[in-house]
């Protein structure tokens, strides 16, 4: 009885070493396109895709846009499809003909010598393009649906930066940004619509980042998917700067609901980097933790939280770990960087996170505002308000912070002790806004406005400092 159970085990042992030989040879079957996408235009009608595959011995498309199928050719040999423009789109506005897409996906199909199916997505279109490769910045702003865009893969300073790949460090929705890839010295993507409406694009955050052969990051670039142009929505105050009317990686600027508070407060900066941190999980600051983040595959992305130290605290530590929050030390001001450099977001270009011709606002930029009128029946729940300096008037969010011990979302406002109790001093919100400005003591210095619920009023401060490894939110002023 025992042998004929060893005999049963070691049959069922080759089985399963046979099913795993066979299931690790049909692995090594692959396909891929060289690039993710190709676009067309008037002028340029005529590609070539090459493909690169592994163990295949037959392909065949299995899906084309409408229309395209003519002008889709397959050479097997050499690993290439040929794509003409469809004649029907070189035609004016008026006479293309519905029947043919003028977008969409061709996927390629491989037939593995283990009879395993794979494929290969090649997104072709005649659509506009946006090139932006003249406007070098560490942050892009796009807002234009179904639409190519190209932004240069250079750092702000005009140094090219040389990559094997890029790819989506993180996104704040699943699916933002299309079709990422390089092209001509340029990182090259497709912004789409609005899944929920169709009139707008679709809107959000996103960190794209160069990388080597062995995946290390190189640099990267914030690009903010914006539902308007908040260029054209700038305001020039009275005290002479022009400067944004919402925050840096806000999608909206309004506080009337609960989507829109959340979408109007854009993202963090410790100060004097210039990589983002997304947003908090709700407006309302409950749980303390950041909104979800994704990769390209709409896999979960997860932040870092670590202390600083003489290796991390570093500017080109920092840029190349976009994904890790460093917690100052008591040793050193609670800064995030090691040794101090006030200047961080006045020298170095390379260093400004707003985009082309926009910089981090000076304290300056901010002398004038103040809260716009008496507190409204329901301020405690709208987390901003209006500031005006006599003049002009912009909602401002009051979007708090994130704590720079911790990296914890806090949003109170906590006012010079007085006669109150304890449960008193908690108060329901307060807006921060870094200044490029450093402050004493390794501090820096901010622009501060509250909501004060036990004295039902507003208050503003120029005169604040904060650590510096807090992450606050920033508008940006023209760089004139």
């Amino acid at each position: 009885m025992k042998h004929l159970t060893r005999i049963l085990i070691l049959i069922v042992a080759g089985t399963l070493m046979l099913s795993a030989c066979s299931k690790d040879k049909s692995d090594n079957s692959s396909l891929r396109f060289s690039v993710p996408a190709i676009y067309f235009s008037q002028s340029n009608t005529q590609a070539t895709a090459s493909f690169e595959s592994h163990d295949m011995v037959r392909y065949y498309l299995s899906q084309k846009p409408a229309g395209w199928d003519k002008y889709i050719v397959l050479n097997e040999k050499e690993k290439t499809l040929s794509i003409s423009l469809p004649s029907e789109l070189q035609k004016s506005a008026d006479e293309k003909p519905a029947t043919v897409a003028p977008s969409g996906e061709i996927i390629l199909a491989g037939v593995s010598s283990e009879g395993i199916v794979k494929s290969a997505t090649l997104f072709v279109g005649l659509l506009p393009t946006v090139d932006l490769s003249d406007k070098p910045a560490n942050c892009f702003v796009v807002y234009e649906k179904n639409t190519h865009y190209l932004v240069p893969m250079t750092k702000p300073d005009g140094e090219p930066v040389a990559a094997d790949h890029v790819d989506v460090v993180w996104q704040d929705q699943s699916e933002l940004l299309n079709h990422i890839g390089m092209e001509d010295n340029c990182i090259s993507f497709f912004l789409p619509e609005n899944p929920t409406d169709k009139d707008q694009p679709i809107h959000g955050n996103a960190v794209i980042g160069a990388f080597d052969k062995k995946n290390n990051l190189l640099w990267s670039w914030h690009i903010w998917a914006s539902r308007v142009n908040p260029e054209k929505k700038a305001i020039t105050y009275t005290n002479g700067y022009e400067m944004m009317d919402r925050n840096l990686g806000a999608v909206d600027n309004a506080n009337s609901t609960a989507a829109e508070r959340i979408n109007s407060y854009g993202l963090y900066y410790q100060w004097g980097r210039r990589t983002p941190f997304t947003g908090p999980l709700d407006y309302i600051f409950t749980s303390g933790i950041y909104g979800f983040i994704y990769n390209v595959l709409g896999h979960r992305v997860f932040l870092k939280f670590e202390d600083t130290s003489a290796e991390k605290g570093v500017s080109t530590f920092a840029d190349l770990n976009p994904l890790m929050f460093l917690k100052g030390e008591k040793q050193n001001g609670f800064d995030w960087m090691w040794n101090a450099d006030d200047q961080a977001w006045n020298t170095d270009k390379n260093n400004n996170p707003c985009p082309h011709g926009w910089k981090v606002a000076p304290m300056a930029a901010f002398e004038g505002l103040t809260p716009d009128g008496t507190p409204d029946e329901n301020a405690c729940d709208l987390y901003g308000t209006k500031l005006t300096d006599g003049v002009n008037s912009s909602l401002w969010m009051g979007g708090g912070r994130m704590l720079y011990n911790s990296g914890r979302f806090q949003n109170i406002y906590i006012p010079a002790a007085d006669t109150r109790n304890v449960a008193q001093e908690a108060q329901p919100w307060e807006g921060l806004y870094w200044t490029s400005e450093a402050g004493s003591n390794r501090q820096a210095k901010c622009f501060h406005f509250w909501y004060e619920k036990a004295k039902n009023n507003y208050g503003s401060s120029l005169s604040d400092e904060y650590q510096r490894a807090n992450a606050m939110n920033i508008r940006c002023v023209r760089d004139k």
